[in-house]
């Protein structure tokens, strides 16, 4: 089953529930995510496949984008935070201009938020987005 989004194509199976496997595909004419590979990638081969791995700050700007997405499910929203979180914990450092610049991509102001969000992470709080 294919479902054509406003920013990626997802690719379900006929499976339900855990058993469906999905793949979503995103849409390099987006500018968030045309920023991203075209310059927060690094390119790795594995088995002749060239796989493009975001940054840090570019993998928390992508789950941040999810999480607040209104395209994304209600199902998916607790589990696109606790990646979010983790991604936030596992990374001491990370460039928080960069992810200014980044969420000012996914909409006006959300670079503030984003970096607001990181900051509360590493203090222990209780962060809403």
């Amino acid at each position: 089953m294919e479902r054509d989004q406003d920013n990626n194509v997802r690719f379900s199976s006929a499976g339900s529930g855990t058993d469906r496997e999905r793949i979503d595909v995103l849409r390099s004419d987006n500018a968030f995510f045309k920023e991203i590979l075209e310059k927060h990638v690094s390119a790795v081969t594995s088995k002749g496949q060239v796989i493009n791995v975001p940054s840090v700050e570019a993998a928390i700007a992508m789950k941040f984008a999810a999480a607040i997405s209104p395209n994304r499910g209600d199902e998916s929203r607790p589990q696109d935070r606790v990646d979010l979180v983790a991604i936030i914990k596992k990374h001491a450092s990370v460039d928080m201009r960069v992810l200014t610049q980044l969420g000012d991509l996914v909409y006006p102001g959300g670079g503030k938020e984003l970096c607001d969000l990181v900051t509360a992470v590493r203090q222990g709080k209780n962060a809403a987005l």
